[in-house]
């Protein structure tokens, strides 16, 4: 099952596997070759404008309602083929538009960009929280709901009800619901509390619900008896519901734990990012994340400007983080140094200046055989009293931490102490990791 993915965050990270593709509304990519459609739609009006604002001009709402009108023709063949298009629903936000005239300015709701039929219309009112309730007879939205909502804090919720509403907040006020088009379903869901980790459950997780509704639409029309064959049992009937029903429990719980190790996989392997390709933002999120799993208070810094500022026993610390295909440079540690001294301007605080580098980002870990921080970037990092170390190193600091969580500490003070290169687990060794899978 191959899956669009619309106007959400870490698409990109998804879209390295072949079932998963980023797209955007204003591409010519036809959306009836997919079998499963998610879609943020708060950013729509964004990917039409020149600027990337709110603010569209007369030519950008005339691209967006030609894209819309094809794309929405394509959703026509994507719903008579039995597929779901899962919208996660938006808080009230609107857009500026002109029709003929630029100084003639108009405003929409991004809802009433939403692929509905006529006589629908999706309002919402801004509320934010997390305690979900699901009430429903489908077996199928059940489990996925009870899996799911952990995962959600819904941002909106319905001003009006629309299609068969399942998940409720505490008052009692609509968050999800489920409007059926042809042979398929539009399929209206909360926010998901998203990283590169949870977003893969989420769409696998997904799948499954699309299979199981698809399943639940023929058992209702195989058979059809008259709602009084229900006060008549036959033999054997009673026995055979009451262990479908054991089973049921059974499976539920199955796969809520299968769920849980496949997020706990996902969580183990998106670590390789560490030291496999990783760039970027994603590769700031993922070196976050292990300080925090190594208890180390860690958050992003400014935008545009430190990566993260991490608290190292009380002393500041801020990050430079970088993917690179070869070493590290002495402008790497510029730039850090201006990070540094920028915090310092603003909070008289001398903060620990931290270079992490994923040196030859693309080679092997085998086959990385020169030093990451070259000698000449060496004596400017050390008269800046800085601290160079790799993302292997760092991804061996933390399992390091998790087999003997005293050394926390321990970790905190080398990390200080350090001036010029760590010299902790100072090669690129990959004997630390198995190379296959071992299946019991």
């Amino acid at each position: 099952m191959n899956a669009a993915l619309i106007g959400l965050q870490w698409a990109e990270y998804l879209s390295q596997d072949e079932k998963f593709e980023k797209v955007t509304l204003n591409s010519e990519r036809d959306l009836a070759d997919f079998d499963l459609i998610i879609w943020n739609p708060i950013g729509l009006p964004t990917d039409f404008s020149a600027d990337h604002s709110r603010n569209l001009s007369v030519s950008s709402y005339q691209n967006l309602k030609k894209s819309l009108k094809k794309h929405f023709q394509e959703l026509s063949e994507f719903f008579h083929s039995g597929k779901t298009l899962v919208i996660l629903l938006p808080p009230p936000s609107e857009f500026a538009f002109a029709e003929e005239h630029a100084f003639d300015k108009k405003t929409m709701p991004v809802t009433d960009l939403l692929p509905l039929n006529q006589g629908e219309k999706v309002s919402t009112v801004a509320s934010t929280g997390t305690n979900i309730t699901v009430r429903t007879n489908s077996d199928a939205i059940k489990i996925f709901s009870d899996f799911m909502k952990t995962h959600m804090q819904y941002k909106a919720y319905f001003a009006e009800v629309i299609g068969e509403p399942f998940m409720f907040s505490n008052a009692n006020k609509p968050l999800a619901s489920l409007l059926k088009r042809d042979e398929g379903r539009i399929l209206f869901l909360p926010h998901i509390i998203l990283d590169k980790i949870n977003l893969l459950a989420f769409v696998n997780q997904i799948k499954k619900l699309t299979t199981e509704l698809n399943s639940e639409s023929k058992d209702k029309t195989e058979i059809q008896l008259s709602n009084w064959a229900s006060n008549f049992l036959l033999p054997n009937e009673s026995e055979t519901v009451n262990k479908i029903i054991e089973l049921e429990k059974k499976n539920e719980e199955l796969i809520i734990n299968i769920g849980k190790e496949k997020a706990l996989l996902n969580s183990i392997i998106s670590k390789k990012y560490l030291f496999a390709g990783g760039t970027g933002d994603a590769l700031v999120d993922q070196v976050m994340l292990v300080f925090k799993e190594m208890g180390i208070p860690a958050v992003n810094g400014p935008e545009g400007r430190d990566d993260l500022i991490l608290e190292l026993g009380g002393r500041p610390a801020v990050v430079e983080i970088k993917g690179k295909k070869k070493s590290a440079a002495e402008e790497d540690a510029a730039q850090l140094e201006k990070w540094v001294s920028g915090y310092y301007e603003k909070n008289k605080v001398e903060p620990k200046g931290i270079l992490i580098i994923n040196a030859f980002k693309d080679l092997p870990l085998s086959e990385r055989n020169d030093p990451a921080f070259p000698n000449q970037m060496i004596d400017y990092a050390t008269r800046k009293q800085q601290c160079l170390i790799t993302t292997t190193q760092l991804l061996q600091l933390s399992l390091l931490a998790n087999s003997e969580p005293k050394k926390g500490k321990l970790i905190i003070e080398s990390l200080l102490k350090t001036v010029g290169v760590y010299d902790s687990f100072s090669t690129e060794c990959q004997n630390l990791f198995s190379t296959s899978i071992v299946v019991s």
